[in-house]
């Protein structure tokens, strides 16, 4: 992970991301915002893949506990999918996944919204995928995530807590 230039960049030209595709399948790049911490949220970042044979494209994480346990919302332009997982002391656990072909070339803007055990993913503000998960049901650290040999840059991470979502949810 490191800040490099990106002159096509939304917010300006610096960047975060994995900038050269090293790792095999099971690698899982995770960068997390230590003393974070978030149960219901809005969580928005704009993310360009650069490249990847395996895998490309990337994603966010959010209540993690640690590089072990955490939920990711990602999209893999080169399986042409979008993929909402935990990762349970390790082990990877499918919750839901849905086809998704965009230009791989190009910014897109993922975005998650949580609220309790709900979690709805959208993509250039289209809702891709919704799931009900009770796996990690507590706060913890929000963080960035590609897989395998991507290489991927991120910008505009803004996270607002919602800390009332569940609660107005729970009375309707």
């Amino acid at each position: 992970w490191e800040v490099v230039a990106d002159d096509d960049a939304p917010s300006g030209t610096n960047v975060f991301g994995v900038t050269k595709s090293v790792g095999t399948n099971k690698t899982f790049n995770v960068a997390l915002i230590e003393g974070t911490s978030y149960r219901d949220f809005e969580a928005t970042v704009m993310l360009k893949p650069l490249t990847g044979e395996n895998n490309k494209g990337g994603g966010i994480v959010f209540r993690a506990k640690g590089d072990a346990d955490y939920y990711v919302a990602r999209w893999n332009p080169v399986e042409n999918n979008f993929r909402l997982y935990a990762l349970l002391a390790g082990a990877r656990v499918d919750i839901t996944s849905s086809p998704l072909e965009l230009d791989p070339a190009a910014w897109h803007s993922l975005k998650v919204v949580i609220a309790g055990d709900k979690i709805e993913c959208f993509v250039d503000d289209r809702s891709i995928v919704t799931a009900i998960d009770k796996a990690i049901p507590d706060a913890g650290m929000i963080g960035l995530f590609t897989k395998g040999d991507a290489a991927t840059l991120f910008d505009d991470l803004v996270v607002e807590q919602r800390c009332c979502v569940a609660l107005r949810e729970q009375a309707d």
